[in-house]
């Protein structure tokens, strides 16, 4: 979420709470009962979508980002945004390599203005495995 921590300073830590809540409840509302939601921390979270395009994966989390921007249970004033870095499972690819992608994404999201999407598509080769990193053998 953007801006979290002004949510905190400026409406109290039951508006923040509040503001975490109107997420999960927006991204229940949009995802699929096979897709997955979990928290990494503070105001990041990670979302997994089994089984789907990247390009309609951007479209699902636009709408959950457009969504979330309205919340009757916040202040008036209060200004909700989310920034998004999307990517994709690609052949072999290490939690790390996820990861990684995801917040190349999300940091060319907030660069590029925060309340936006920014999709990071994965390598369309697999990485190579050199011999000395290899456990065959040892």
């Amino acid at each position: 979420m953007d801006h979290f921590k002004q949510i905190n300073d400026r409406f109290g830590h039951a508006s923040d709470d509040r503001a975490l809540e109107h997420f999960v409840e927006v991204c229940r509302a949009q995802l699929r009962p096979s897709d997955a939601i979990g928290r990494l921390g503070g105001e990041e979270f990670g979302i997994l979508l089994p089984q789907t395009s990247l390009a309609d994966a951007q479209a699902v989390l636009e709408r959950l980002r457009k969504r979330f921007q309205h919340c009757a249970h916040l202040p008036d004033d209060a200004v909700l945004s989310v920034s998004i870095g999307i990517t994709e499972l690609a052949y072999d690819d290490a939690l790390e390599w996820i990861l990684s992608r995801a917040d190349l994404a999300l940091y060319d999201a907030k660069s590029r203005g925060r309340d936006r999407s920014e999709v990071r598509p994965a390598d369309p080769t697999p990485p190579t495995r050199h011999p000395e990193n290899s456990l065959a053998g040892k």
